[in-house]
């Protein structure tokens, strides 16, 4: 037997034998159901036990819902990764269609089924209307700065040009990025013909059925690809195949930053958030651009990422001119040098990112393992790989990378052989499935250690369960042989008339409680300014500095006179400094506020605080009724009643009624104007948030105390148990024998 098989084998055993103790348990209780099921409720409500069934399911839960290894995919449109999925899932057949602009891209899931199928999700019409919304405001601005350029160009020139005022205000335009996609959606909207039918009512999602993957990539064709008749409302789309690359596996490929539906753009978020591994790809050529960088921001707030991979694609380009000459056309030394330069400028891009706080942990094992996590690649050369016997069908892309390559490289393309292991080397497809492998067994231990963590506690747990049944087993024995219950019953009726009793223990009570309700409340409100600083802190590093230039013409009338005979010595290069701020990093500080915001009750310990404040209470109580002069078993019932009220309350959840922050543009902003108007709208955000939170944090310490006291039927309870007291005092002598048979076979479990 191997070390893995002997590890499998003993936590087989751990987990089998956790479950039979606990039916063991069960068992027993069902057989002396009469005599101690009362108290095997009570006792199971204290130590949060749950039945044997649920935790089967639980264990077979963390197992199944784990073992989907999620992978998401982000980049940029045109990025290359509709031509990595189909490389390295699906043998380089186009199955998955190229979007044809940032705007169109759905969001695509991809998994295992037992037969091709898929899922459309389409806009729903209040979706549809906010897309027109934005349009609307994208129509109203472009027209206002179309004027603004034309009156401009009368005052310096005396005549105006529309069409040049409408290309500049168009390319102005492009600033606003969520207006852009909007306009561009709902132009493609209008056009489609299908508007009006879309916006009366939301269409439900269809799922279609196919017999082969042919039949798919047609049908898909309509709801995602360049000119698909739905393509301009499809939000999500989900893909089932029995692909075998897909067992266990789910893929979303994501569609742009500057998505125009909330909803969705949050889809996208929770899904990133779901990734055991995130590719971001990135052309070869466009390395690391703004709109790259800007990617990093989406992925700053997702915590639950385990890995992290930048993949450099279309790397075929970059063989050539300096890197070849400085390899000396040698291929395998150019693809080290490739792969060198673009890890070591994303780990200084991404060193700069940090230090400016743009950026979280997340980005550490980039940084770091810049040269591990840098994957290069070449989809089109996996193609060449593929179809390498079938050439006559190569479209001209291929044959033109294919006459690059042999132009410059000839000597690793001079055979068959050497060829297709040349282009197999460049493609580096295999490199994302050595990764995925790599990640799929890291999970392998993550499922076993979390499957350990929740089997040890339970472990606990069922102990605690035996030895409190034990315990209160115990005490009912004692109390069946020592009772009397007309004594119990007229002692119960004392104590009930007991209006001094009753007053000054509800006193204690309500005076404990509000007193620990105050002070969590107050903890909560601290935590939050204290947090609320910890964001300002974080807000002031957000703006940074960029120069810009411009060409100018000099001053003067020989520099007139050297424009007019064509000489760049008529004009000048002015530079200067701009403030500018990334948006979306912006909106992960204020997402990562509010999420904390939500979490301020667990992070200052209000359940540990309400186990210490039950402890303090109880202890308070019991003093009072000793005084009372009560008999032992009308205590131990008081007792026992009050344990199980706070045993049954439950804590409620903070309800922040509040949206994300979300500002229309998308990218960066610059120039102090438009960066005080930015901040205008977060602090209004954030004073919106703050009120908020006062009124959920009220609400949440009201439901708290009503659900406290909700369960605050002690007598109800006391003479719940008085009367299953009764009922085992009829016949007293073979209760005994009953109660110590099951306290025996406890003990033996």
């Amino acid at each position: 037997m191997n070390k893995q098989q002997s590890i499998n084998k003993q936590e087989t055993v751990d987990k089998q034998g956790i479950i039979n103790k606990l039916e063991s348990i069960e068992s027993l209780i069902d057989k002396y159901g009469g005599v101690i099921g009362k108290l095997s409720n009570d006792a199971r409500n204290g130590v949060d036990m749950v039945s044997a069934e649920v935790l089967k399911e639980t264990i077979e839960g963390i197992d199944k819902e784990n073992r989907l290894l999620t992978i998401g995919i982000i980049g940029r449109v045109k990025a290359g990764k509709s031509s990595m999925l189909n490389s390295v899932f699906f043998e380089g057949k186009s199955v998955l269609p190229k979007a044809a602009t940032p705007m169109t891209a759905s969001l695509t899931e991809m998994t295992y089924g037992e037969s091709y199928s898929l899922t459309v999700q389409y806009y729903t019409a209040g979706d549809i209307e906010k897309i027109k919304k934005f349009h609307d405001e994208y129509v109203k601005q472009l027209n206002e700065k179309k004027q603004s350029f034309s009156d401009e160009q009368k005052e310096e020139k005396g005549q105006e040009d529309e069409e040049k005022a409408k290309r500049r205000a168009e390319a102005k335009m492009q600033e606003a990025e969520i207006l852009s996609a909007s306009f561009e959606q709902y132009r493609l909207m209008q056009k489609s013909g299908k508007l009006d039918e879309m916006r009366r009512e939301n269409k439900p999602d269809k799922t279609i059925e196919f017999k082969s993957p042919d039949e798919l990539k047609d049908e898909l064709q309509k709801y995602v690809g360049h000119d698909g008749a739905m393509m301009p409302f499809t939000r999500n789309v989900i893909i089932c195949m029995p692909e075998p690359s897909l067992k266990d596996i789910s893929v979303v490929d994501t569609p742009g930053l500057n998505d125009p539906v909330v909803s969705r753009s949050r889809r996208t978020d929770e899904y990133l958030g779901k990734c055991d591994v995130v590719f971001i790809v990135s052309p070869a050529g466009q390395f690391l651009s703004a709109e790259d960088q800007c990617l990093t921001d989406r992925l700053s707030s997702k915590e639950g990422i385990s890995q992290l991979y930048w993949v450099a694609s279309q790397s075929d380009s970059q063989l050539h001119d300096s890197i070849g000459e400085e390899s000396d056309w040698q291929l395998d030394k150019a693809l080290i040098a490739v792969q060198s330069d673009l890890a070591s400028q994303m780990a200084s891009v991404l060193k700069g990112l940090k230090e400016k706080k743009s950026i979280g942990d997340q980005f550490d094992q980039l940084i770091d393992e810049s040269q591990e996590r840098m994957i290069i690649i070449s989809a089109m050369c996996h193609d060449l790989y593929l179809r390498y016997e079938n050439k006559k069908n190569w479209d001209g892309d291929m044959n033109h990378v294919w006459k690059m390559l042999k132009g410059h490289y000839g000597d690793y393309f001079d055979t068959d052989l050497s060829a297709r292991q040349s282009l197999k080397s460049i493609s580096n497809i295999e490199k994302i499935d050595e990764k995925i492998e790599q990640v799929r067994s890291r999970k392998e231990e993550i499922i076993r250690k979390k499957q350990g963590d929740y089997l040890s506690q339970q472990d606990k747990n069922v102990e605690a369960f035996r030895q409190q049944l034990i315990k209160d087993i115990d005490e009912d024995i004692k109390q069946v042989e020592d009772s009397d219950i007309e004594k119990i019953k007229e002692d119960r009726k004392k104590l009930q008339k007991d209006k001094g009793f009753f007053d000054e223990a509800d006193s204690i009570f309500e005076e404990s409680l509000k007193d620990f309700l105050d002070d969590q409340k107050s903890k909560i409100r601290a935590a939050e300014k204290e947090l609320f600083s910890e964001v300002d802190e974080k807000m002031e590093q957000l703006p940074d500095t960029k120069t810009r230039s411009s060409r100018e013409k000099k001053k003067g009338v020989i520099s007139w006179f050297k424009r007019l005979f064509g000489a760049e010595s008529g004009y000048e290069t002015k530079t200067w400094e701009v403030e500018i701020i990334r948006i979306s990093a912006m909106e992960n500080v204020l997402k990562k506020y509010k999420n904390r915001l939500v979490d301020l009750p667990e992070e200052i310990g209000f359940k540990q605080a309400m186990n210490a404040w039950r402890d303090s209470a109880y202890e308070k109580i019991c003093n009072c009724i000793d005084a009372a002069n009560t008999n032992d078993i009308i205590t131990s019932m008081f007792i026992k009643a009050f344990r199980n009220m706070i045993n049954k309350t439950e804590i409620p959840d903070i309800d922040l009624k509040i949206s994300d922050f979300s500002y229309w543009r998308k990218g960066t902003i610059e120039g102090e104007d438009n960066i005080e108007e930015f901040f205008d709208e977060v602090n209004e955000w954030r004073s919106e948030c703050r009120d908020s939170y006062k009124k959920s944090t009220n609400e949440f310490i009201k439901t708290t105390e009503q659900a406290i006291k909700k369960e605050r039927y002690i007598l109800p309870d006391m003479d719940e148990q008085i009367k299953d007291l009764e009922e085992k005092l009829k016949n007293k002598e073979q209760t005994i024998e009953r109660l110590k048979t099951a306290r025996k076979a406890l003990k033996e479990i």
